[in-house]
């Protein structure tokens, strides 16, 4: 565990900024099309069409490893979690690498598309448990050195929820069925389109999401607080 300092804000601030700016510059990107975007229907590779939002993808997978700027020199401050911080940090790195190439990869490329979809979930399951035991370490190493550790099991609590939601995420009978689309009659012919809520595009930004905040929970537990 280790104080607040400068690198670690800084890496709080790049990673969180990486992300806000992949989902703006995307959204403000799909402005000009007829169809309103929506994050219930819509896939991750389909709001990312700018160059400005297909660089910040790409940092979201690069600045998941910075952790590593901090954990690295202060190795020693871990203690018996050092090589469990470095390990959970490429974790990060390897799942957000993930997310940035679904985000990118259309479906039209049906197979690897469906493959590195279940990556990312699986992915996404991994690291918000990877956090929940983390910050559960962490309380443990806190309460025997006489130190509050009601912080970090409110981050164990989150993370369990995150992964716990991965989970019906993943085994949703829905997901199953994704490809089905909705019957409509349009100047009396029929139309099939996506319905208000497409299982595997909601289910990829909700694998992203969970990425994305049990980095930020792992972040905050490396704190002494």
């Amino acid at each position: 565990m280790i104080k607040l300092n400068l690198i670690w804000l800084l890496v709080l601030i790049l990673i969180i900024l990486a992300f806000i700016g992949f989902i703006t510059f995307g959204y403000i990107s799909t402005k000009s099309e007829s169809e309103k975007y929506s994050f219930s229907r819509h896939f991750p590779y389909e709001i990312n069409k700018s160059q400005a939002s297909r660089i910040f993808s790409y940092l979201c997978g690069g600045f998941a490893f910075l952790p590593l700027t901090f954990i690295l020199p202060l190795y020693s401050d871990f203690g018996s979690l050092a090589f469990y911080s470095v390990f959970i940090t490429c974790i990060f790195g390897l799942a957000m690498m993930s997310a940035t190439a679904i985000s990118n990869l259309p479906t039209s490329y049906l197979k690897p598309h469906l493959v590195l979809s279940t990556i990312v979930m699986a992915f996404a399951f991994l690291t918000s448990t990877l956090t929940t035991v983390y910050s559960i370490l962490i309380s443990n190493l806190q309460t025997k050195v006489g130190l509050s550790s009601g912080v970090h099991i409110a981050l164990a609590v989150v993370s369990g929820m995150l992964a716990v939601g991965m989970l019906f995420v993943i085994f949703s009978p829905k997901l199953a069925n994704w490809a089905k689309l909705e019957e409509t009659v349009l100047n009396n012919e029929k139309m099939y389109t996506r319905g208000k809520f497409f299982p595997l595009a909601y289910s990829e930004w909700i694998a992203i999401g969970v990425i994305f905040l049990s980095e930020i929970i792992f972040l905050i537990s490396t704190l002494s607080i």
